[in-house]
């Protein structure tokens, strides 16, 4: 099977079962042609059919009703041999379900639910940005044939310019695919407490396939977070910004974005944390010449 590396591959669920080390290559679960399935990333597929003893050339990828996602045909009838070690790791992770209680089992669940219902945001947000940005190429094209000249370039320099004097950014960087801000320190004032949350790397996709941005700590993670409404892998939850944010990518107004994603990781709401603001470290400290100690 020839797999395009940004695709998802759907194998029947059946063959992940009691094999505890396929679990981390899941992204997604679907139900297909009725039959329960479990995707992963195309540029996982070898690694998968290594552990599961399947031949590649064995595989033939089926087209799917969803877009991206191919149905792994297997052309076989009975399932690869588990070797001795595989049945260890799996009487090994039986005897820690039972041991931790069905607590972990619905634990487990819920992440691959919550990583599934990400994803599918991510997937709507890229393809909104698409349909933007299409919708906006039509209307410049009729303003250039029925009203005037495209706008100055030399606003878009004023732009940056600005931007690189923000007092939050430390550098900008501007590649192919991302233009990337980094920050100095963030603070989130919090019930007259001053947080210190950490440097920032912002990552905005210039013309986005897989996301929009990510913001990524640099000094460091609570609970697993690089923010009280950022996941593990720089994931934001955007909140009451995610019809913004959306529309100045599309509209290539990224200076106007990295300032709204700034405002965004120096502000929190009291619902919907991914990890709690009392969780973070406070501001350091330093004492005044009277001994009484403040925060910086």
């Amino acid at each position: 099977m020839k797999v395009i590396p940004n695709s998802v591959v759907a194998f029947p669920e059946r063959y992940f079962n009691n094999n505890p080390m396929l679990e981390k290559f899941i992204v997604t679960r679907l139900k297909i042609r009725g039959q329960a399935t479990v995707g992963v990333r195309g540029q996982r597929f070898k690694e998968v059919c290594d552990i599961l003893k399947i031949p590649q050339a064995k595989v033939v990828g089926k087209p799917t009703i969803y877009r991206g996602v191919y149905f792994a045909s297997i052309e076989r009838t009975t399932r690869p041999k588990a070797s001795k070690e595989d049945a260890i790791n799996t009487m090994r992770q039986k005897y820690i379900e039972i041991c931790s209680g069905p607590k972990l089992g619905k634990a487990e669940r819920l992440e691959r639910d919550i990583r599934s219902r990400e994803m599918s945001i991510n997937q709507v947000q890229v393809d909104l940005v698409r349909r933007l940005r299409a919708l906006e190429g039509r209307r410049r094209e009729h303003q250039a044939l029925f009203i005037g000249p495209q706008e100055n370039p030399e606003v878009k320099g004023a732009e940056f310019d600005k931007l690189v004097a923000h007092p939050d950014i430390e550098s900008v960087s501007i590649y192919e695919k991302t233009i990337n801000v980094f920050t100095g320190p963030i603070y989130i004032t919090h019930n007259n407490k001053v947080r210190d949350i950490g440097r920032f790397k912002i990552e905005l996709s210039i013309n986005p396939t897989h996301y929009l941005v990510r913001m990524h700590n640099l000094t460091r993670k609570v609970r697993g977070c690089d923010h009280p409404h950022v996941n593990a892998n720089g994931t934001p939850c955007l909140g009451n910004i995610q019809e913004c944010i959306p529309n100045m990518i599309a509209d290539r107004q990224f200076a106007a974005a990295v300032s709204v994603c700034i405002q965004y990781l120096k502000s929190t709401n009291d619902g919907g944390h991914l990890s709690k603001i009392t969780d973070w470290p406070l501001k350091a400290e330093e004492k005044r010449k009277d001994g009484k100690k403040v925060q910086k």
